[in-house]
């Protein structure tokens, strides 16, 4: 049997599945969606949302030459958000049946990339799935098929022509979209700036002896997050401190567990390691693991999980210790003898007011200024204007920021990224944010930046990068999935503050852009801080490999884990 158009075509020699002819088709019906064609019927209805859908699948099929599946897994996203709003529009069985053919092209898609990845457990995992609800297709059995007799590692001459190209045009890069002869999405961008930036790692300071992260899917966000953890040694110990046991055969790792093999794999080696084990301990299938997440939303997760495991333990409370930031909430009724005050934990602090302030001090100086109530019901004096601030009580000795660079554009009625320089300090002083440090209290130690983590792209689609300095470096080291360099501190500082440029909207429009918009679309998202007088025990990695459990020291790795 045949595969769909759009697998890619690094799984035959001879390109039958139609890939050429659906890259052209589906750029056209892309560019037609954003308004750049002729409409595929109405832009905005059943048609419109296929045709976005189909060539935002051509273009991430495309960029499979790349090899970066971070970078393709984005244009899957994309494309399944456009099916989604198909479906939800489809009102006839001929409808119905077009979503579900492209879905399935989707899903194959995925699966191919985790075949290019080395990841087969996750392929079969999706194949399984479309098979499921589609037991006869055959584009799905040939597929597998193929990837079992070793097909899917051939290429065309075409290919391999692609794959040895380091650079991209610049020239050549704005006629076509001047012309419109190409739809070079964010994607086929990164994919250029990427590999440039790789080949030109010797000349930026050369690999460092650090291990990357494989990228198994679209979690960039996860691993971007997980080598900042990873590099804080306090925290290291502490979830080295957590009982675990080894799993079961047949039975899914812990959350604990996993954890521990990832972080000792990392500590052990130089090599690009695997996070499906961890993935796998948080139960979701090869779908959730395909969606980028928020990395704010993802953190709240992965810190309830580690709680959760700590308690009752050894390590109780250790989380809130070593993260947790007191924020004291004050309601005050300046005509009556009233106050209220309440006390918040949070182990992330978001910072907001990025299109208004300009740095870390502006946004928190706008969170901290009293807010008047009108109207509030103060049980004992009736209701009265009442004045509410903020502080902050305590302080951690780790503290985690993150920027809020998400807005809402009731026009599109869709989340837009702000790109909006916003400056943040290699040393920060939080001194005039504490609770009566204005009336002689202790002044808590400044704060050293310890990692960065960076966004590149719109709020439909985008990649995730960590800066790091890590405990026994003093330079900054560049966490890109499974690429790891050296870099100057004006990369990880400066170059990641944003820009002043109008940001850009989403849809195909927010996908057509140069690769000298790249920079501008590249903006730190979360920060991590150490306090400068707790540097020496947070960052301390004396004797951390004694702290590694037995059983995770000499267990055997296995990556092999079922995710459906």
């Amino acid at each position: 049997g045949s595969a769909p158009a759009g697998l890619p075509r690094r799984a035959c020699a001879e390109d039958p599945f139609g890939h050429a002819h659906l890259q052209a088709e589906g750029s056209a019906r892309g560019r037609a969606a954003a308004g750049g064609g002729e409409p595929a019927g109405d832009p905005d209805g059943f048609a419109g949302a296929m045709a976005k859908a189909e060539g935002l699948l051509a273009l991430a099929d495309a960029a499979l030459a790349g090899g970066d599946g971070a970078q393709q897994a984005m244009g899957l996203q994309a494309a399944e958000g456009g099916l989604v709003e198909a479906q939800r529009l489809a009102k006839t069985q001929e409808e119905v049946a077009a979503v579900n053919e492209i879905t399935v092209k989707v899903r194959l898609a995925k699966a191919m990339m985790c075949v290019q990845h080395g990841n087969e457990a996750l392929a079969k995992a999706t194949v399984d799935e479309i098979l499921k609800v589609f037991p006869e297709n055959k584009e799905a059995k040939s597929f597998w098929e193929g990837v079992q007799r070793g097909s899917s590692g051939q290429q065309t001459a075409g290919q391999q022509e692609e794959e040895e190209e380091e650079d991209v045009d610049e020239e050549m890069l704005q006629a076509s979209l001047a012309t419109g002869e190409s739809s070079l999405d964010l994607r086929a961008t990164m994919d250029a700036f990427n590999k440039r930036s790789r080949s030109a790692k010797s000349s930026a300071g050369g690999a460092a002896p650090y291990a990357g992260l494989k990228n198994e899917g679209a979690t960039c966000y996860l691993n971007a997050v997980m080598q900042a953890l990873f590099h804080l040694p306090a925290l290291r110990r502490a979830v080295y401190k957590i009982p675990s046991s080894p799993a079961l055969p047949g039975e899914l790792p812990s959350v604990p567990l996993a954890l521990q093999r990832l972080f000792y794999r990392l500590q052990s080696s130089q090599e690009p390691q695997s996070t499906t084990e961890l993935l796998a301990s948080f139960g979701w299938d090869s779908d959730e693991m395909m969606l980028q997440q928020d990395i704010s939303d993802f953190c709240h997760m992965f810190f309830d999980r580690v709680e959760e495991a700590m308690r009752g333990t050894v390590v109780e409370g250790e989380v809130d210790r070593l993260l947790g930031v007191q924020t004291e909430f004050m309601d005050v009724a300046p005509d009556v003898d009233w106050s209220k005050s309440h006390v918040d934990m949070s182990m992330v602090t978001m910072l907001h007011g990025v299109k208004e302030c300009k740095d870390v001090y502006e946004s928190l100086q706008l969170q901290v200024r009293p807010e008047i109530i009108e109207g509030y019901d103060t049980e004992t004096h009736g209701k009265q204007i009442v004045q509410r601030s903020h502080k902050f009580k305590s302080l951690p000795p780790i503290l985690l920021l993150n920027i809020n660079r998400i807005d809402f554009d009731p026009e599109r009625f869709e989340p837009v990224k702000l790109n909006d320089r916003f400056e943040f300090p290699e040393e920060l002083d939080l001194s005039e944010f504490v609770v009566d440090w204005d009336k002689g209290g202790k002044a808590p130690e400044g704060y050293r930046l310890c990692s960065v983590i960076v966004h590149m792209g719109t709020a439909q689609v985008g990649h995730y990068i960590c800066y790091v300095r890590p405990a026994q470096d003093s330079n900054f080291i560049k966490f890109d999935d499974d690429s790891v360099s050296c870099v100057p501190k004006s990369e990880a500082l400066d170059d990641n503050f944003g820009s002043d440029a109008p940001p850009f909207g989403g849809g195909m429009e927010g996908l057509l852009m140069s690769r000298q918009t790249l920079q501008r679309l590249k903006s730190a998202y979360m920060l991590v801080y150490v306090r400068q007088d707790r540097w020496e025990e947070m960052m301390n990695i004396t004797g951390i490999d004694e702290d590694v459990p037995d059983h995770v020291r000499n267990a055997r790795d296995s990556e092999d884990f079922s995710l459906g």
